[in-house]
């Protein structure tokens, strides 16, 4: 989410409570592009800082999400200065719930 820095993440798969990120079901990323400014635009310079950090809120908060609906797809996941900022999750319980018929 550093590198993206301002945009979205659309149709995330999520199994096991792990993200898809390779493959044919990986998702597609949408870039958010200021037009008219000379501010520089691109990755967050912490994107390529290694070692240790802690974990910013936002993050600590998807990961809860991750946990909770451990197989769902993220339709859309917004991110604003490198960090999740809204998600919308189409969860859907496990193991799936059974009815009694009437």
């Amino acid at each position: 989410m550093q590198r993206i820095n301002f945009g979205r993440i659309d149709g995330l798969l999520i199994r096991s409570g792990e993200p898809v990120l390779e493959g044919a079901e990986r998702p597609d990323v949408v870039l958010e592009v200021k037009l008219g400014t000379d501010a520089e635009q691109g990755s967050r310079p912490e994107s390529s800082a290694g070692g240790d950090f802690a974990l910013k809120r936002p993050v600590v908060d998807l990961m809860a999400q991750l946990d909770r609906h451990p197989n769902a797809r993220i339709a859309s996941q917004a991110v604003k200065h490198g960090l999740p900022f809204c998600a919308h999750v189409e969860a859907w319980p496990t193991p799936w719930p059974t009815f009694a018929s009437d």
